[in-house]
């Protein structure tokens, strides 16, 4: 079995070490000296007894600042009970104007009354114990109204006529360039017949340079003797985009800064952290745990007017006489251009935002949480300048799916990068409208961000809502409404414990992901012309979903790999590529056409050192970038060569890959591909046997249940979800060797020693096969710590086995939900078959039921039914108490009853003859009945909650005509409302009383 290397388990916890000598410590392994290893006892004291930071986190919307101390503590209390961690503060719009008879009262950033609210929280956090981390501004992105033009989000614009020559040309620019900003580049290019323009012999009218006046302010006229033939005249201005801060507060309105400017980003800090520090350093220094950036929506922005000086010093060459080429294609040279100003926009960010911004958060003593995605450079490294990187979720994100552009690319840098955290903005777009989300729902996208290397959690989000508004009250417009007013809110602590039991696990050594597809950051830059490059978005959508789920449901985890860590992380050891806490065996590059030689050099070592390398669809052509083209292009091309290729690009015929592993090859598409990685490398997770021989129900296996694998020095550890409605019954076989599991569920925090398991061998490779069940939205862990004989190696008993040793036999108890015959294997092959009889069928709890709808009087059901069909129901949004007499009659000793509640919209909790028998808030609505239930008569009570859709969608539309005009419209409405299929409501059943009956074989 392969454990932790000493060298990857010192990097991992050295990493997690500095970061925790801080003051405001990031969440990581904890209890454990740097180095000390990780027992299978430690592992389960993590599971068992979670530390404050594996709780989830959330975000809290304050509008409008219209908060007062008495609802902060009120709400700070209310999370904590809930199982929250703590919060980040992030100011918003207003949503009421002020209105004394209610106690509203909208307070202004920056104010007294504004540091009195911060003060309090920040006394109030501490009291509680809670974590309070901070936004730096309102709304998103950075900006506000100290950020003047100059510093602020800058574009490019074009103006483009065609003249003819030879002649003089006169151009009046001054109607065009009124309030666009200023002219820095005026450049003639001769036209070609096939419509592009020839940079070779183009004429730099006005040479760039920041220095210059706007032609616009001198008159504007262009005049320019023209040579002979068709010319194109590029007049290039510099100008704000004016975007202004998205959704703020009163008296954060403004510019969004330019994010290529460091004097923007110093600006900004200056004025709103630097302050804020400041105000709240007599309590405490530093008064946050962590300071966070949002996504950078930052549209259009793609220039800064320092960009042509940075980009001589950085890329070596005048960018005046090419910048036609941004614009339009300009022959041979076009994507060389494109690659370099795209590379320099991304290097100024990187250094003026992303590591400023993370350097000023440690000179402050607090950690840097940063969202990266919507950068327009070099994402994965904007992930590593965070101390905690962090990802976001999208719509429908409670499935079974990879999610290339936000989750998996920050996952993959927290790898690459050494950064033990990786946290996710959860929930934001899980359905729309609003109002229309599930406990069940969010559990779902919570494992579905474990299963992309997610381990830390922040909701997304808790908005603040005085009673004085009532129910729903203020709610953000485009999130999931997890807050008080939420009508499963009372529900809400068993998904927080949920995940704060998973987090606990998640956060113990390293993810294990054993091939790294390369992204093609080259092809990218070379491609895009102006407008503002978003690269997540656009790696997403080159390399496609198809390839990384047809990967992970084949049974293998990836990462994806960039150029900088190639080229300054990754050293070849042992035949794999290390870079960070990862270590590849495999490495995919898709459809590549320019690639940075360095990049190649690192690969073709791994592939020269017993390293799997596949090229798919085509070979690198050449160096993307002007400086030195043709040397670097010509050393990538022997780079090639000297791997056994001959031609390059698309032109390169597929090789004939052996069965070896080790080597380079090109495959001619993505069927070749995975048929090839199983040859030379071992899934990691492999579904063998689903619950029928049904191609179906392989089909809905693959698709629905996922894994997620991380070592620690004693343990492999698996994380496993059925992200479905159905239950499934599997072999898997696991890539560990020959290892025993046991199986810790975190829903109920127990730890199933006897899980019935097999050594098998294939291919000469050693893999444990286990038996493993998992019911609708089931999860669990699996944990091989060490070798041991089987004793059960299949069953097909449904449920848990205890086992215990008698003399040479093995005792085995466990449970069956219906009389039949049942056999367990043991090592030896053996199947010893016993008989279970007399266990009673399910029993229907039929009713007549007495529901009560919130205040309005009892309602008599002889049948359920949604509340959508009842006339007291049809816009009933709360919480129904059901009520039902039946009588039951005992069948022994030795039988277990479950409450089975059926179909339920949708949290529940249930009491038994005054005895609360628990919730069910998402899969099999099933409560343990205990000693609850006895014979003859018995008094069933079910409470259940719905949605808040049914009552919004009765009722007229929010009236923010006031708000509106007093301060503008500052929220979006396309989350808000919109016309939805009203989902049904309440218990629908049938609910069946199902028993379990207790057996004891020797075998």
């Amino acid at each position: 079995m392969k454990r932790l290397s000493r060298r990857q388990f010192l990097t991992h916890t050295s990493a997690t070490a500095l970061l925790a000598a801080k003051p405001s410590a990031v969440p990581g392994p904890a209890g454990l000296a740097p180095g000390e290893p990780q027992t299978l006892a430690q592992l389960r004291s993590h599971f068992i007894n979670p530390t404050q930071n594996a709780r989830p986190m959330t975000r809290w919307w304050w509008f409008g600042g219209a908060s007062t101390p008495e609802e902060i503590t009120r709400e700070l209390e209310m999370m904590r009970d809930a199982g929250l961690r703590g919060v980040e503060l992030q100011p918003v719009y207003p949503l009421a104007i002020d209105n004394a008879k209610l106690g509203i009262r909208n307070t202004r950033y920056f104010s007294p009354e504004w540091f009195g609210l911060l003060r309090h929280t920040l006394r109030e956090t501490k009291r509680l114990g809670m974590q309070f981390d901070f936004t730096l501004g309102s709304g998103w992105p950075y900006g506000g109204p100290y950020v003047p033009p100059p510093l602020a989000a800058q574009k490019i614009g074009v103006l483009i006529l065609d003249a003819a020559g030879p002649g003089e040309f006169s151009w009046e620019l001054y109607p065009y360039l009124a309030g666009v900003g200023r002219v820095f580049a005026m450049i003639a290019a001769p036209m070609l017949a096939s419509g592009e323009t020839d940079l070779t012999r183009a004429r730099v009218i006005l040479p760039g340079g920041e220095e210059r006046p706007a032609s616009g302010e001198r008159g504007g006229q262009l005049r320019w003797k023209a040579p002979a033939g068709a010319w194109r005249i590029f007049v290039f201005t510099e100008s704000p985009t004016h975007q202004l801060v998205k959704r703020p507060t009163i008296g954060m309105e403004g510019y969004v800064i330019d994010h290529f400017d460091p004097r923007a980003l110093d600006l900004h800090l200056n004025a709103l952290g630097d302050r804020t520090l400041r105000e709240l350093a007599p309590l405490a220094s530093p008064p946050f745990t962590s300071v966070f950036s949002d996504s950078l929506e930052v549209f259009g922005a793609d220039w800064t007017p320092r960009f042509m000086r940075e980009f001589q010093e950085r890329r070596g060459y005048d960018l005046t006489p090419y910048l036609p080429a941004l614009w339009q294609e300009s022959g041979p040279l076009t994507p060389h251009v494109r690659y370099d100003y795209h590379l320099t926009l991304s290097d100024l960010i990187l250094n003026h935002y992303f590591a400023r911004l993370g350097e000023w958060a440690r000179q402050h003593g607090v950690t840097a949480r940063i969202q990266a995605h919507g950068a327009i450079g070099d994402v994965m490294k904007g992930y590593a300048l965070a101390d905690i990187p962090e990802g976001e979720e999208g719509q429908f994100a409670d499935r079974y799916s990879v999610i290339i552009s936000h989750r998996r690319l920050a996952s993959s840098a927290a790898h690459l990068y050494k950064k033990p955290v990786v946290s996710c903005e959860s929930y934001t777009w899980l359905r729309f409208p609003l109002y229309t989300v599930t406990l069940e729902m969010m559990k779902g996208a919570t494992d579905s961000s474990f299963l992309d290397g997610i381990n830390m959690i922040v909701n997304q989000g808790y908005s603040y809502s005085p009673p004085e508004e009532g129910k729903p009250g203020w709610v953000w417009y485009a999130s999931t409404m997890v807050n008080h007013n939420n009508i499963w809110w009372r529900h809400y602590k068993h998904l927080a414990r949920y995940i704060r039991h998973c987090t606990a696990v998640l956060l113990q050594g390293v993810s294990v992901n054993p091939i790294a597809v390369y992204v093609p950051l080259a092809d990218i830059y070379a491609h895009y012309n102006l407008g503002g490059l978003i690269m997540d978005g656009e790696i997403e959508r080159r390399l496609g979903a198809e390839l990384f789920n047809d990967l992970r449901q084949a049974g293998y985890d990836f990462d994806l790999i960039n150029d900088d860590a190639l080229e300054r992380l990754a050293k070849v050891e042992n035949q794999k590529l290390i870079a960070g806490t990862a270590e590849y065996s495999l490495i995919v590059v898709p459809r590549v056409r320019y690639m940075p030689p360095d990049s190649l050099d690192k690969l073709a070592e791994f592939a020269r050192h017993g390293g799997t390398l596949i090229f798919i669809e085509r070979l690198p052509e050449a160096a993307p970038g002007m400086k030195d083209e043709a040397s670097r292009s010509a050393r990538l091309l022997e780079t090639l060569r000297s791997l056994g290729f001959g031609k390059t690009g698309p032109a390169a015929a597929p090789t004939t890959p052996s069965m070896a592993r080790g080597g380079a090859v090109l495959l001619k598409d993505q069927t070749e591909l995975l048929a090839h990685i199983k040859t030379v490398l071992a899934p990691d997770f492999s579904i063998v046997a689903p619950d029928t021989s049904s191609p179906e129900a392989r089909h809905r296996a693959v698709e629905n249940v996922g894994f997620a694998h991380r070592r620690t020095a004693g343990a492999d550890v698996y994380f496993i979800s059925n992200i479905s409605s159905y239950a499934q019954a599997l072999r898997v076989q696991f890539n560990v060797g020959y290892c025993a599991p046991e199986r810790w569920n975190p829903e109920n925090v127990s730890i199933e020693e006897t899980v019935p398991f097999q050594y098998v061998e294939s291919a000469s490779r050693k893999m444990t096969e286990v038996q493993l069940h998992l019911d609708p939205q089931d999860s669990c862990f699996l944990i091989f710590s060490s070798s041991g004989e089987p004793v059960v190696t299949g069953t097909n008993l449904p449920g848990p086995l205890r086992v215990k040793q008698s003399g040479n036999r093995w005792e085995v108890q466990g449970a069956v939900p219906a009389s039949g015959e049942y056999w367990l294997a043991n090592a030896k092959s053996h199947k010893h078959r016993f008989s279970v009889r007399d266990v009673p069928p399910p029993k229907p709890v039929g009713g007549p039921w007495t529901l009560i709808l919130g205040e309005q009087p009892p309602v008599q059901l002889t049948e359920l039914k949604s509340w959508t069909e009842l006339p007291e129901g049809s816009s009933f949004s709360g919480w129904g108490i059901y009520s039902c007499r039946f009588d039951f009659e005992s069948w022994g000793g030795d039988v277990d009853w479950l409450l089975d509640l059926g179909e339920v919209h949708e949290t529940a909790e249930a009491s038994l003859n005054g005895v609360g028998l628990g919730a069910a808030w998402k899969g099999l609505r099933r409560l343990a009945c205990g000693t609850a239930l006895r014979t003859g008569r018995n008094e069933l009570t079910v409470q259940v909650g719905n949605l808040w859709i049914q009552a919004v969608q009765s009722r007229p539309a929010p009236d923010y005509k006031a708000v509106a005009e007093t301060f503008g419209i500052r929220w979006g409405t396309y989350g808000e409302r919109s016309h939805v299929h009203t989902p049904p409501s309440g218990l629908l059943g049938p609910v069946r009383l199902i028993a379990q009956k207790r057996f004891t074989v020797t075998i």
